[in-house]
C-alpha cells in the first residue's frame, strides 16, 4: 500500500514509535484503488495501562496531497524567485564583471607578446620565457574561475547538496565583487582561518547569499562620507558551526526595524523590492542554518551574519 520510496522510512518511524511509545506523525503515500500515490499523514497514540503497557493502538490517517502540492509549488516559485534574483544582481554587476574578466585576459596579452619576445633569434631567454607562459596559464586559470562562477550563478538548477569549503565559496565571489568595490572605493578587512571550512550545501545558493550581503552592505554606504569599510569574518562557531559575517560602516538599521529586514517585500532602501535578505534567508534556512542583522560595534553600521552546520567529520581537518 505504500510507495516504494516510502516504505523503510514508515518501518523505521514505526519501529521508534513501537519501542517509545510516544506518538509521531508521519507522512507517506499510500495507493489507491485505481493505482494512484496520495500524501497521506499518519499519525498514532497508544492506549496504556497502569503498568505502562500498549494496551490499544488508535490511528488517524489524513489526506494531504493538496498541501503537499501547495508545498511543492511555493518551493518551486522560491527557487524561480531566488534564480530572478541572481539574474538581476549578476546584470547589476555585469560591467564590473566583465571588467574582472578583461583584467586576466590583458595580462594573457601582455605575457604572450614578453613570451615571444624572449624566444626572438638573438634574443632567447628560455628561463624568462618559461615565466612569462606560466603567468598566461595562471591569468588563463583566473579567467577561466570568475566565467565559471558567473555561469553558475546564472544557471537555474536543483540544489546540489554536497560538501563545500564556505571559505573558497566566498573567495570565489570576492573575485566577481572586486571591480564594483573598487568603483565605490570600498576597502575589504578579510578574516578567515587557514584551513577550510566545510559545510553541506548547494554552493551556487551560499554564494548567492554572500553576495546579496556584501552588495547590501556596500549599497548601505552609497551615501555615507565616513571611511567606506566591509569587514568579513568566517570562523568556527561552537566547534558545530560555521559562522560567516559582514559588516559595514554605512548608517546602521534603525533598532526599531532590524527584526522586519528579512521579511519578504520589506526594504530600508526606497527603490529595492525587499526580496534578496528573504531570499538569504530561505536558503540559510533551508541549509539548517540561521541569519540574523545587528548593529556594529559603536553602533556605527550593521553586521549581517549567519551560521551553518559543520559537516560531519569537518572538525577532524
Amino acid at each position: 500500500m505504500f510507495h516504494p520510496d516510502d516504505v523503510e522510512p514508515m518501518r523505521a518511524a514505526w519501529d521508534e514509535i513501537v519501542a517509545s511509545k510516544i506518538s509521531r506523525p508521519v507522512d507517506a503515500r499510500i495507493r489507491r484503488a485505481d493505482g494512484e500515490y496520495r500524501w497521506f499523514n499518519l499519525r498514532q497514540s497508544p492506549l496504556l495501562d497502569a503498568d505502562g503497557n500498549v494496551v490499544q493502538w488508535y490511528g488517524v490517517v489524513v489526506d494531504i496531497e493538496d498541501r503537499k502540492r501547495a508545498e511543492e509549488s511555493l518551493r518551486q516559485s522560491q527557487s524561480d524567485l531566488a534564480h530572478v534574483a541572481r539574474m538581476t544582481a549578476t546584470g547589476e554587476l555585469a560591467v564590473s564583471i566583465a571588467h574582472e574578466v578583461n583584467q586576466p585576459l590583458m595580462a594573457i596579452v601582455t605575457n604572450a607578446s614578453t613570451c615571444l619576445r624572449w624566444l626572438r633569434p638573438g634574443h632567447t631567454d628560455i628561463d624568462q620565457a618559461r615565466l612569462a607562459a606560466e603567468r598566461i596559464v595562471k591569468d588563463g586559470h583566473r579567467a577561466g574561475d570568475i566565467i565559471a562562477s558567473i555561469r553558475a550563478m546564472a544557471q537555474k538548477s536543483p540544489a546540489r547538496m554536497v560538501e563545500t569549503d564556505l571559505r573558497g565559496a566566498v573567495r570565489d565571489v570576492l573575485d566577481l565583487l572586486n571591480g564594483e568595490l573598487r568603483h565605490r572605493a570600498i576597502e575589504l578587512d578579510l578574516d578567515f582561518p587557514k584551513r577550510p571550512l566545510t559545510v553541506i550545501g548547494d554552493r551556487t545558493q551560499l554564494q548567492q547569499v554572500v553576495l546579496n550581503l556584501i552588495m547590501n552592505s556596500a549599497e548601505a554606504m552609497s551615501n555615507s562620507s565616513r571611511d567606506r569599510r566591509i569587514g568579513i569574518q568566517c570562523s568556527l562557531d561552537d566547534q558545530q558551526f560555521v559562522r560567516l559575517s559582514v559588516s559595514d560602516t554605512g548608517h546602521g538599521i534603525p533598532a526599531a526595524k532590524v527584526d522586519h529586514v528579512f521579511e519578504a517585500f520589506y526594504s530600508t532602501k526606497a527603490e529595492g523590492i525587499g526580496m534578496g535578505l528573504s531570499i538569504c534567508r530561505s536558503i540559510v534556512e533551508a541549509h539548517g542554518g540561521r541569519i540574523w542583522a545587528s548593529a556594529a560595534k559603536g553602533q556605527i553600521g550593521t553586521v549581517l551574519a549567519f551560521t551553518l552546520p559543520l559537516a560531519e567529520g569537518a572538525n577532524d581537518q
